[in-house]
């Protein structure tokens, strides 16, 4: 029953583990560019219970796409960073302006209250 093929896949070839047991699949393809890796793994086998199993496995790294993701988390916290110090910068020269007009009008009122002292 185990040799038998499933009626739901359109291969029924046998699988390497039941040729010989206990021995993995190696990959299918692997490739090393310019910074990158990718490998592909593809295993079939007929589990203990006669059931054809397919396993794919794919992973790709990309060491520039790493890179580039890290200089633009650097960029927009320095953007952010920059942003938050002109808020604080625009606050204290609004306070400051607040400031200097409330004293122009200080000194008027001292100003007007002594001269109508003085007539």
């Amino acid at each position: 029953m185990i040799n038998q093929p499933d009626l739901h896949t359109t291969d029924y070839s046998q699988s390497r583990a039941t040729i010989n047991p206990g021995v993995t699949d190696d990959p299918v393809g692997s490739a090393i560019t310019d910074g990158s890796y990718r490998e592909r793994r593809h295993a079939n086998y007929v589990d203990p219970t006669g059931n054809q199993v397919e396993n794919q496995v794919e992973v790709y790294q990309d060491k520039n796409q790493g890179r580039t993701n890290i200089r633009s988390w650097i960029s927009t916290s320095v953007y952010f960073l920059l942003g938050v110090l002109e808020i604080i910068l625009a606050l204290r020269s609004l306070f400051r302006l607040l400031e200097t007009v409330r004293k122009g009008l200080r000194s008027q009122e001292t100003g007007s209250s002594m001269g109508s002292k003085q007539r």
